[in-house]
């Protein structure tokens, strides 16, 4: 496969840990490429081998009305090719419908069981990303009540918890990444268009909606967050303003995280020197970088 002259990486899993820890970056793709693929993604990792990339996020759609048998014959024969390269796999898990969790009281309660349904069917993957971007009107309906209240993230917050309850009983050893957060949200529910909550507010609307329920269990290890550029031309360092967050604010977020979670059974991210706590995941990002001479082909 001819790589072009300048190839353009997404960023797939970035675990940030606090100064001084000892660093723990991993750069993969997020790219459903290999799935249906004749040589079972044979060449695909084997590209990402030599680019020394370690992980492939790749797209499970929950949808009620597609026989998972489908997406599983498409799916077992990537995980075998993946692992020969050294490529962990990480599923990332969402309704293929904006309104499928809220229009239905059982669609929860199915969600988490077509988790338990993969994590049975699929155990060499360990790491779940549950649900995308809920803050966004695209993925997630509604997103504000009738009086005009956030309700989108509280109402993803039950199912993160039925999902990490569900996919724990099945493999202790699986890891729960949370929300693929939003970097952008305008918090207006009569917006003209793309009605949306901010990534700190929709935290914060998390937190609420925990500490209600009084849950004595985590949500999740890891927070999955997309911290898109406001266009594709900016720089990486240009962020955001408060409450909308990109790779310069991610303190932002971690602020966020702490004063909605603190004091709860969710670890937040670790402090000073620790490496316990909550792991940070920088999702769907990339930046467009040139080639070094001689390695083209």
């Amino acid at each position: 496969m001819r790589m072009p002259h300048a190839c353009l990486v997404a960023l797939c899993a970035a675990l940030v840990l606090p100064p001084l820890a000892p660093a723990a970056l991993e750069i993969g793709v997020v790219d459903d490429a290999p799935k249906g693929s004749l040589d079972g993604g044979a060449a695909f990792y084997a590209l990402m081998a030599d680019l020394g990339m370690k992980e492939n996020r790749v797209t499970m759609l929950w949808d009620p009305a597609r026989d998972p048998a489908v997406e599983d014959a498409l799916t077992t024969p990537i995980l075998t090719t993946a692992s020969l390269r050294g490529i962990r796999v990480v599923f990332a898990v969402f309704p293929a419908k904006a309104r499928a969790v809220t229009s239905s009281p059982s669609a929860t309660a199915e969600f988490a069981a077509y988790l338990q349904h993969l994590a049975r069917t699929h155990p060499s993957v360990k790491d779940y990303i549950v649900g995308n971007e809920p803050n966004q009107t695209r993925f997630w309906q509604p997103q504000f009540s009738a009086n005009g209240r956030g309700a989108a993230c509280a109402a993803y917050q039950t199912l993160l918890a039925a999902s990490y309850d569900a996919l724990k009983a099945v493999d202790p050893a699986i890891t729960v990444i949370g929300v693929g957060l939003s970097p952008r949200g305008n918090d207006n529910p009569r917006a003209a268009s793309n009605v949306s909550t901010s990534p700190v507010r929709c935290i914060r609307d998390m937190g609420r909606a925990y500490r209600a329920s009084k849950r004595k269990k985590p949500l999740m290890d890891e927070l999955s967050f997309h911290p898109y550029p406001k266009s594709d031309r900016d720089p990486l360092m240009r962020g955001y303003s408060w409450p909308n967050a990109g790779i310069p604010n991610l303190d932002r977020i971690k602020q966020a995280f702490w004063d909605a979670f603190r004091g709860t059974a969710q670890p937040t991210f670790p402090e000073g020197r620790s490496t316990r706590g909550l792991r940070f995941r920088l999702d769907e990002v990339g930046w467009q970088v040139g080639v070094l001479p001689g390695l083209e082909s």
